[in-house]
């Protein structure tokens, strides 16, 4: 919809509710708005919608972030050996 445009408006109000289809919907666009308020719980296709936006970096900034902060959990032993398969 807005892929390699210049879109960068506040749609943070947007009702997404009953969308279904948001693949690269801002792909390669300056996107980076605050979206935490819709629910995207029931977009079935969202691959690549933040591809190459200022809000995808910071999206993987974050998950970073928090990957760090669960590695660095007290509660698991790093000398633990785990077990697959059973």
């Amino acid at each position: 919809m807005f892929t390699k445009s210049k879109f960068n408006q506040n749609i943070s109000k947007w009702d997404v509710g009953n969308v279904k289809y948001m693949s690269g919907m801002f792909a390669n666009t300056p996107f980076n708005q605050d979206i935490s308020n819709w629910d995207l719980s029931i977009i079935e296709y969202k691959q690549d919608m933040l591809k190459n936006t200022p809000l995808e970096k910071r999206l993987q900034k974050l998950q970073e972030q928090e990957l760090k902060v669960d590695m660095n959990d007290e509660d698991v032993d790093n000398d633990d050996e785990f077990e697959i398969g059973r």
